[in-house]
């Protein structure tokens, strides 16, 4: 309430009154009979209080709660810097003090208030957020369980592996060590029929695995290009179990519907009634005779089924006999094509050859199939990349397990030629974008870089690559080098990781004069290459190389009226690499389509 000087003199005149009146009266009450006698008074001094705090106006109340927030502001500062408990102590009091003065700040419009408010609570949910940080900081560490012990050893066997391999040239591929130094060797193949992709691997090393020995068997389908096959080996006298695993990456297309007689005609080299490159018409015949063994596995037909090891006889047509005789005809497919065998010979009869499991082996010469009008024949995916890794691992009778090798590989199949010396004519720039597959080992260290526990798994990732060739427009340090990265890597656990690998420039020239910041030379114009990979900064340097795949052969371009000789940039690459980072490191194959 506001002090007012007019009032408290106004009171005290009323008391000075007040005093006078009741010593009149005081007098008449003792001795009515005598009269009054004036007698001379002075004005009593005034009683003093002290004055209260004056009411303060709202620029000023904003002004105080201003201070003390910036006052606050302060202490939390001092406490992020700190994280000592007198820090957090003066913390909140400072934040006490605010609150305070921002509730004698009454006379503030409410959005001001409002304000303020959310200024202070921002800063009190910064000093709760710092305790629990530095209560989780300090609280001693849970103690490693058996699981994690059992993995950390784990995945230092599989870092030395990886270690091994990325010193490894060449690399031994699948099957490792043993299938590199034995005659018969691993084999994988990969088919994509209409049910889906279909990967075999083959242990034909004798060295390694014997008749009565497990063989490998998918266990896994990514749903993206990959596949995990696994075979586990009996135990052995001392109770070690013996693992191989290989995850493979392709990017095998599925089969492709395509005109009938242009598949026949040009893809299988089977002559038709039509002898031009691309036929017009799909439904020309087909002469389907014992010159063509390999297309005997594509005739099927209910009347060619009966009975195993046999010869099957079917008449020719015979106008001049009595009756005449219709030449034999049946209902099939070729190739998966629906149509109609027909015995198109003009004096002898047509025969088709059974092996002892009912499989046709032979057809004599006359046979002809016609497919249904429009009908098409699928054309499997020929030009594909693949990519991946094996590894063996062991896990002895008390469950320990112990990663025995680790090795990538990366092929391409149906490209053509690797590119040659040609490539030295080829021109410009290309990018290649596929991806990576391999294995990892991720560390979890302390303050010290120590070790405190791991994992390791198996990894898919993006790659990129840049190759610059030759050519005018081309800078003379830039020409035929090739580089890029693998990023996006997805661990097999689903830890949060953001490793990327830099892959430094490499020479594929041969030049006896590489650029300093080019790795190099190999065979001129090979179409081979090899740099430094690395990882992160603080990390020792990895490597990695690979190949171009696609002939550069000349290729007509018409151009004004003239005939220019160009070569085609290479149409894929593959390759391996291997890095390290602080906190573990990875080795992979990868593939990339221009």
């Amino acid at each position: 309430m506001k002090f007012h000087k007019n009032k408290f003199l106004t009171t005290a005149a009323a008391a000075a009154i007040a005093l006078a009146v009741g010593a009149c009266s005081s007098s008449s009450d003792d001795d009515e009979s005598v009269a009054a006698t004036p007698t001379a008074t002075t004005d009593p001094t005034p009683v003093t209080t002290p004055d209260p705090t004056p009411e303060l106006t709202p620029a000023e109340q904003l002004a105080a709660a201003d201070t003390a927030v910036a006052a606050a502001q302060t202490m939390v500062a001092a406490l992020t810097n700190s994280s000592s408990a007198e820090d957090a102590a003066a913390a909140y009091a400072a934040l006490g003090e605010a609150q305070t003065a921002l509730h004698t700040a009454s006379s503030l419009p409410e959005n001001q208030i409002a304000a303020k408010q959310a200024e202070i609570d921002a800063l009190q949910a910064q000093v709760n957020q710092l305790q629990l940080d530095l209560a989780e900081a300090t609280k001693e560490p849970d103690p490693p369980t058996a699981d994690m012990i059992a993995a950390t050893a784990a995945a230092a066997t599989k870092a030395k592996a990886i270690g091994t391999e990325a010193g490894q040239m060449p690399d031994a591929g699948i099957g490792g060590s043993v299938a590199a130094d034995a005659e018969t060797t691993y084999s994988m193949t990969i088919e994509r029929p209409r049910s889906g992709t279909e990967v075999k691997i083959i242990d034909s090393n004798p060295a390694l695995a014997g008749d009565d020995d497990p063989k490998f068997a998918q266990a896994m389908d990514f749903d993206d290009g990959r596949t995990m096959h696994v075979r586990t080996m009996e135990a052995d006298d001392d109770g070690n179990v013996v693992e191989e695993v290989v995850i493979v990456s392709t990017d095998i297309a599925a089969p492709k519907a395509t005109a009938f007689a242009k598949v026949m005609g040009q893809e299988l080299n089977v002559s038709t009634n039509v002898m031009n490159d691309e036929p017009a018409e799909t439904s020309e015949a087909l002469a389907v005779d014992e010159t063509m063994e390999d297309v005997h596995k594509l005739v099927k037909s209910s009347a060619f089924t009966a009975g195993t090891g046999a010869v099957l006889t079917f008449a020719y047509a015979q106008d001049d006999a009595d009756p005449p005789v219709k030449a034999f005809e049946t209902a099939g497919t070729y190739n998966g094509t629906p149509g109609t065998y027909r015995c198109n010979a003009e004096n002898n009869a047509c025969t088709v050859t059974l092996d002892v499991k009912g499989a046709i082996t032979g057809m004599t010469d006359g046979w002809i199939f016609t497919p249904d009008a429009g009908a098409t024949s699928d054309v499997v995916d020929a030009n594909y990349l693949s990519y991946g890794f094996w590894l063996k691992k062991t896990t002895d009778e008390d469950g320990v397990l112990t990663y025995n090798e680790v090795e990538t590989f990366a092929t391409a199949e149906g490209h053509g030629d690797t590119v040659g010396d040609d490539l030295g004519m080829v021109t410009g720039s290309a990018t290649y974008v596929g991806g990576s597959v391999g294995v990892y080992v991720k560390n979890v260290l302390d303050d010290q870089a120590n070790i405190t526990s791991a994992t390791s798994g198996h990894f898919s990732a993006d790659v990129e690559l840049t190759a610059t060739f030759g050519g005018d427009g081309v800078a003379a340090n830039d020409k035929f080098s090739i580089g890029g990265k693998i990023t996006d890597f997805v661990l097999q656990h689903g830890e949060e990781n953001d490793w990327a690998v830099g892959l430094g420039l490499a020479d594929f020239s041969g030049r006896e004069d590489n650029d300093p910041g080019k790795s190099g030379p190999g065979n001129a114009f090979a179409g081979v290459f090899m740099g430094v990979a690395t990882g992160d900064s603080t990390a020792a340097a990895g490597s990695w190389n690979g190949i171009f795949h696609g002939s550069s052969a000349e290729v007509d371009h018409d151009m004004d009226d003239t005939t220019a000789m160009i070569r085609r940039q290479p149409v894929a690459v593959t390759g391996e690499f291997n890095a390290n980072f602080t906190d573990g490191n990875a080795v992979g194959g990868f593939g990339a389509n221009k």
